[in-house]
């Protein structure tokens, strides 16, 4: 009897072990995917930049090799291995949900389409978020100069995509009306003063006890409905946790639009190397496509470019960052009324030339909303007065000024968006250009002297 006793035991023990380890092989491959991808994301975010979409593909890719490998030794460890690869375990938790970029099975990266089935599939129009300018899914961006307006003019787009109400006289598309914004120049204590000034002028909510907001909302309910909708707009302000987490947050809020305020704080390398710059945006392309969203950046751009007409060519950086936006948008500040804004669209791969040569005009309130009115100036008038200075010129005078204050070669080009070669190379352009007209008024000077002897 205490033999078999004994047997018994050592077998449970032994179905346990084996059992234990393998859940706990499940979850330490689990976790050192997740762990992978976490780490590539943070290596980012500081200026590594590698190649982040192979990464997480071969992350997830391992993931689910891991997790199919458990499976079939036991069915303790209870795994889940479709679709985002979570691994659960015997206690019901989750272990790190970390959805990686092509987790799936079957989509439009694994397999190719014929010409047939595309056209078979195809839409009547292009499906756009707001109506013939931000389009539903991919990639966009808004440029300009500093302190333009450009953070409000995206919270007041994230607004009316929740809200369902129109954004500067186009209508708004959402399916889902929900946002998500992360914020990385202003604070949850910033934007919650700009957010109130702008969601009280364009709702007229200039009265509401927006504290007392569960006790009021049975005496109106068509502020109470504006209100709810407004928190289907979610701020994030902690870079490393949001790119970290990127997939949980679309999972959890469902958004139409992603807002990321700003580029450069999410992307920390050479902004003039082109392919680190393309294959970062990268996974951002992807993440759109899977989740059928849309992904806006804020960026900044050049010092010198200004004073210059609006183009996609002002955006800080290389081609890189450009070329990846199916919509870019410069919002341009008049010099001689600050209040006055130009919303100019100079690029949208979905639009006709005719709507990118005009810029909107807008007004500026001291409530932070901009308002259309209704009125177009061509771009070439937008450029601002007062500057008679050639492009080549301002790079020359911007360069040796900041040469005069201590930075070398190498650190104007981190601020112009330029290799170190490339900024030598235009300060020798302009030097033998002066030379040659000096050499030219030389040989002029001398012919006129010598045709008065």
């Amino acid at each position: 009897m205490a033999d078999k006793l004994s047997m018994k035991s050592a077998k449970n023990a032994n179905v346990k072990g084996v059992g234990n380890a393998n859940v706990k092989g499940v979850a330490d491959t689990n976790s050192a995917a997740n762990s992978n991808i976490r780490q590539e994301l943070k290596g980012s975010v500081k200026g590594t930049n590698e190649k982040i979409v192979k990464v997480l593909t071969n992350s997830a890719n391992a993931k689910v090799k891991g997790v199919a490998d458990a499976d079939k030794s036991a069915k303790n460890g209870n795994v889940k291995s479709a679709g985002n690869a979570n691994v659960k375990g015997a206690d019901g938790t989750v272990g790190g949900s970390v959805k990686g970029v092509g987790d799936t099975a079957d989509t439009t990266f694994d397999r190719e389409k014929n010409a047939l089935e595309l056209i078979s599939q195809a839409n009547e129009k292009i499906p756009f978020l707001v109506e013939n300018l931000l389009p539903k899914i991919g990639l966009a961006a808004l440029i300009g100069g500093s302190d333009g307006g450009k953070s409000s003019m995206l919270r007041q787009l994230g607004l009316a995509i929740v809200t369902g109400t129109d954004f500067l006289g186009w209508k708004t598309e959402g399916e889902r009306k929900s946002v998500v914004y992360l914020s990385t120049e202003d604070d949850a204590t910033a934007i919650s003063s700009l957010l109130k000034m702008q969601i009280e002028e364009l709702y007229s909510l200039q009265n509401y006890d927006f504290q007392n907001f569960e006790l009021q909302k049975e005496s109106d309910g068509t502020i109470h409905g504006i209100l709810e909708s407004i928190s289907r707009l979610h701020f994030y302000f902690n870079v490393d946790y949001f790119m970290h987490n990127i997939q949980e947050v679309i999972d959890l809020h469902r958004p139409d639009l992603i807002i990321i305020d700003a580029f450069g704080d999410i992307y920390q390398s050479e902004l003039y190397e082109t392919n680190k710059v393309r294959n970062f945006l990268n996974v951002f392309q992807q993440l759109a496509i899977e989740n059928e969203l849309c992904v806006m950046f804020l960026h900044h751009v050049g010092k010198r470019t200004e004073d210059l007409a609006p183009s996609k060519n002002n955006a800080l950086g290389s081609q890189g960052f450009e070329a990846k936006m199916r919509l870019v948008v410069e919002l341009k500040t008049d010099k001689a009324q600050p209040q006055k804004k130009y919303f100019c669209i100079v690029k949208g791969n979905y639009l006709p030339p005719d709507k990118k040569k005009y810029g909107h005009n807008l007004l500026f309130s001291n409530s932070l909303t901009f308002t259309n009115t209704n009125q177009l100036t061509p771009f070439e008038n937008i450029s601002r007065a007062g500057s008679d200075l050639s492009e080549q010129e301002r790079d020359y005078n911007d360069i040796m000024q900041l040469r005069d204050e201590g930075f070398t070669y190498k650190e104007i080009g981190s601020k112009f968006g330029l290799s170190e070669a490339g900024v030598r190379s235009r300060v020798k352009r302009y030097e033998d250009k002066l030379q040659n007209l000096k050499e030219q008024f030389l040989f002029e000077d001398n012919r006129s002297v010598g045709t008065e002897n």
